[in-house]
């Protein structure tokens, strides 16, 4: 929903395209239900938060690595917990998603698991299915497993990615998942809290205007972040003469139609004064006549 992008573009203070479009490939990559959009978006704020990435380098990341870590029993919470950590070694966007799909790869590869299994490390549970990653990672480091050996078990690119996890840990790799789920309400304290900052409210209204089509009313009310007069702020999104009030920070307008012997005339004094002044020279209270009469005419 408009809602779900909207907070996950502002926690992360990301533009709305990007946000819209990493949920909705997320949620493929994962098979995930829509219902699970909120989980997404708690994740990847959290990730954002916690590591030196961008949304932009996660959507980079899971295209390539999405799909495959769904299909080997990564959740989204694991699989972005092994980013993180590529991430912190300084790789970026594509180059850790490539370099995770290719570690991934590696380890369900039976002549890899061979090489492993003849140093006494196994990465196959009882069931056949890949043991968790800081699990792996942990029986690595206790057989001693070094730089050399790796990248000639598992290749440079993938086994780049592996000394990177490695050197950080078992624990860190754990630390990570654990942080990622129990991220439930991160992304809407986030964007809570940015909401009243000036960033918020010109990338708001910006991305409106740019990212995704919204139409009049809700621009308006974006607009309200800036402008608190809605008398100033509905003729220029609506157009044309209206009458406007707020609500509950609401805006609701009405549109009049003007017969077209009606004409404006407009009056610019050759002096300024502010609102804030000029409201001081206007008498602190009227007559029940003059209100009558103000109101009848």
């Amino acid at each position: 929903s408009l809602g779900n992008v909207l907070t996950l573009a502002t926690a992360t203070q990301s533009d709305l395209a990007l946000s819209s479009d990493i949920l909705v490939s997320t949620l493929a990559q994962f098979n995930m239900k829509a219902s699970e959009s909120a989980r997404i978006m708690d994740v990847f704020t959290q990730a954002v938060a916690n590591a030196p990435a961008r949304l932009g380098d996660l959507q980079y990341s899971l295209k390539y690595v999405g799909a495959l870590a769904n299909s080997m029993g990564y959740s989204l919470e694991e699989t972005t917990a092994a980013l993180m950590m590529l991430y912190s070694a300084g790789m970026k966007g594509e180059q850790a998603g490539t370099a995770l799909r290719s570690a991934l790869s590696q380890l369900a590869d039976t002549k890899v698991q061979e090489k492993l299994r003849a140093l006494g490390i196994e990465v196959l549970d009882a069931n056949g299915k890949l043991k968790d990653m800081n699990v792996i990672l942990d029986e690595m480091k206790q057989k001693g497993l070094d730089t050399s050996q790796v990248l000639s078990i598992f290749g440079t690119e993938a086994g780049t990615a592996i000394n990177i996890m490695l050197t950080q840990g078992g624990e860190a790799y754990a630390k990570y998942v654990e942080l990622l789920e129990n991220s439930k309400g991160k992304a809407e304290q986030t964007a809570e809290e940015m909401k009243n900052t000036v960033q918020y409210k010109i990338q708001a209204l910006k991305s409106a205007i740019e990212g995704i089509k919204l139409d009049n009313k809700k621009l308006l009310n974006l607009a309200l972040s800036y402008e608190s007069h809605p008398d100033n702020i509905t003729p220029a999104v609506m157009g044309g003469f209206n009458a406007a009030t707020v609500e509950k920070n609401k805006v609701f307008s009405q549109k009049k139609h003007l017969p077209s012997y009606i004409k404006a005339v407009v009056v610019i004094p050759n002096k300024q004064m502010n609102t804030l002044r000029a409201r001081t020279l206007l008498p602190k209270s009227y007559s029940k006549e003059n209100a009558i009469y103000n109101l009848s005419h």
